[in-house]
């Protein structure tokens, strides 16, 4: 009673601390009318005090902690839930009978015990603890009243409502009083949890599970970032292509990200699955987590998922490299044949002195609104607009400059296999006095005429009709002068059916064979392989506000940023004006154009374009047939031996 007047002291009892109890005995249901061997169960006991439940905090779920009736104490006893369970499934236990075998907390083979000893009734239900065995596999246990001639073998338990070490002070002078002889050692629960054999049992296991649970994510984490590397080193290359065409670093990490979650969060959910049904197995090894705790799960899902975050270090990794070769030279292979003539000749170094890499008069005549905007968002204002230039309804096109810079045209139709394609005419001419065949890509000024001439997209038999008026110029000795302008070749199903990609494949085989000057000059539009198979010439020339390019603005957009309204950002990416291309070496001249652009004065485009090609085809007359082949061979051969 002293102590329980202590200050701090809310509860105190007698009886042995839960986890120091291992003794068992076997017990029966007297509901029966006759009990076998089959009908014992082997079950914990503990002798408590009626105050035991409340000191530690165990709810007592059904019945009363004192016997009731002022009975006998050894009548009465108080189950777990879960003994309760076994004995009566579904049933009211209060009330109810049990016989126990020996309960003289001395331990018992299984074979010697039965339950031959005084019947009891129960008289609680107490909430399972884990009690002996900390894992929770067996928490069936039945609570005997404790005899008052026994409490002085069992420790007291004391529950605090303040810290433990004030209430030992103050118990510590109230043992010396009573006793001074007598050596009181004090210990909390957790202390005494954490030296029980199960408790050390238990940790080593959750600490052995925990490390290999670190050791999977660890492993999960180098396996993320080991994939995405590997698919990020395959994607190298379209790394720097898209770094080339103008793609910024967080649009390319962005799309490895997102390319990234997909995979992680569909290993990241089957992983979940697992991890419920393993929980399971694991239940006796979390304290104070449930089977699905929430925050356990969300943690590691977390931390996996924002291991995604691994792309990052090799998508940076891949654009910088892409970026810091951006200038530098890398050798790539020919399409052409080397024959022993190719590799000994003197003209396999690069392009002779003669190559007029030249501005053809006049000076550029810029473009209006551009003078105060900063140099890249010019750049790219200034190559949109050359697009809008060269895609202008009224800029010349080939017979605009076929009628004004050529004389006695003769055109001829037909390549002989299928029939004509008005988006190419050909023919005959002459070009200040000189006989020349002219080839040429035709778009259509209005609705009519863009039909007939299929928007300038050629079909192959004209192609092949090109290539039969080139074939005929080579055999009577003329110049071929070619005029590229195009959005590409067609691409429709009966293109395709009659071989579209051979015929331009044909064509540039064939061009490159010529034995006489070729002069490619692109007028307008040059796109693609739609303009390539016309293109394959000693010189190649532009107009200022033409524009040449493997595809369309759009179309690369559409590619690169799946988003078709990023043309300008493409343009300006593509290189694909005269002035870069000049620059990069694909063409040798740029021609200038009227102040305005070709369209707003056609006689003095026309009359530039004259002067272009009289210097070009200059520049060439001292070359005979060999050497026209073998110079035309060493200009594309050394075409793109800069990549960025």
């Amino acid at each position: 009673m002293r102590l329980a007047s202590l200050p701090g002291v809310a509860a105190i009892s007698s009886a042995h601390p839960p986890g120091d109890n291992f003794f068992r005995t076997a017990a029966a249901s007297l509901d029966r009318e006759k009990s076998s061997a089959q009908d014992l169960q082997s079950i914990h006991y503990a002798y408590v005090q009626a105050i035991y439940f409340q000191t530690l905090g165990i709810p007592l779920l059904l019945g009363h902690s004192v016997q009731p009736g002022g009975g006998p104490p050894a009548h009465y006893v108080i189950l777990s839930e879960s003994a309760a369970r076994q004995f009566w499934p579904g049933q009211n236990p209060i009330g109810r009978s049990l016989r126990l075998g020996a309960t003289d907390e001395r331990f018992h083979n299984w074979s010697e015990l039965s339950a031959d000893g005084p019947g009891c009734q129960v008289a609680g239900i107490a909430r399972d603890t884990r009690g002996a065995d900390l894992n929770g596999s067996d928490s069936r246990q039945i609570y005997l009243q404790l005899p008052e001639d026994r409490l002085q073998d069992y420790p007291l338990l004391i529950r605090t409502q303040s810290d433990p070490a004030q209430v030992v002070r103050a118990i510590d002078p109230l043992i010396s009083s009573i006793d001074p002889d007598l050596a009181a050692t004090f210990s909390t629960l957790d202390d005494m949890l954490r030296q029980s054999p199960s408790f050390i049992a238990s940790s080593l296991t959750a600490g052995i599970a925990s490390t290999v649970g670190l050791l999977g994510l660890l492993l999960a984490s180098m396996g993320i970032y080991g994939t995405v590397s590997y698919i990020v080193a395959l994607r190298t290359r379209e790394v720097g292509i898209r770094m080339a065409v103008g793609a910024q670093k967080r649009d390319i990490l962005g799309l490895i990200l997102r390319e990234s979650a997909r995979p992680v969060l569909a290993v990241l959910l089957a992983g979940m699955f697992l991890a419920v049904g393993a929980s399971r197995l694991l239940h006796g090894l979390l304290f104070g987590l449930d089977t699905v705790d929430g925050i356990s799960f969300a943690g590691v899902s977390l931390f996996v998922f924002g291991h995604r975050t691994a792309c990052r270090l090799p998508t940076v990794a891949a654009s910088h490299a892409r970026r810091s070769h951006g200038g530098a030279p890398i050798r790539v292979g020919s399409g052409f044949p080397r024959t022993a003539r190719h590799m000994n000749s003197p003209l396999r170094r690069p392009p002779p002195a003669s190559v007029n890499m030249t501005r053809v008069h006049p000076e550029p005549t810029g473009l209006p609104g551009t003078s105060q905007i900063p140099a890249s968002d010019q750049a790219r204002a200034d190559a949109w607009r050359r697009v809008q230039l060269a895609r202008h309804p009224k800029r010349p096109h080939a017979l605009d400059y076929i009628e004004r810079v050529f004389t006695d045209f003769q055109e001829m139709h037909g390549d002989r296999l299928f029939g004509d394609d008005p988006a190419i005419v050909c023919g005959a001419a002459f070009l200040g006095g000189r006989p020349v065949m002219v080839v040429g890509e035709q778009k259509g000024r209005d609705t009519k005429q863009k039909l007939y001439r299929n928007f300038g997209m050629p079909k192959p038999e004209g192609y092949r009709k090109a290539l039969r008026v080139m074939q005929l110029a080579s055999k009577f000795g003329r110049p071929v002068i070619t005029l590229l302008d195009t959005p590409g070749a067609y691409p429709g199903i009966d293109a395709e059916e009659r071989g579209q990609a051979e015929a331009i494949a044909r064509n540039l085989r064939e061009m490159s064979r010529l034995a006489v000057p070729v002069i490619v000059i692109c007028i307008g539009e040059g796109g693609s392989g739609g303009a390539l198979a016309l293109g394959v010439g000693n010189r190649v020339l532009m107009l200022e506000n033409a524009i040449y390019s493997v595809i369309s603005p759009e179309s690369c957009a559409a590619i690169i940023w799946r988003d078709s309204t990023k043309a300008e950002l493409a343009a300006a990416a593509l290189k694909l004006t005269a002035e870069e291309l000049l620059k990069l070496g694909l063409i040798d001249t740029v021609v200038g154009e009227p102040a305005g652009g070709a369209h707003e004065d056609m006689d003095a485009a026309a009359r530039f374009l004259s002067d272009s090609l009289l210097q070009a085809l200059e520049s060439l007359s001292d070359l005979g047939p060999d050497q026209l082949v073998e110079q035309r061979y060493v200009k594309f051969r050394h075409m793109g031996n800069f990549f960025a």
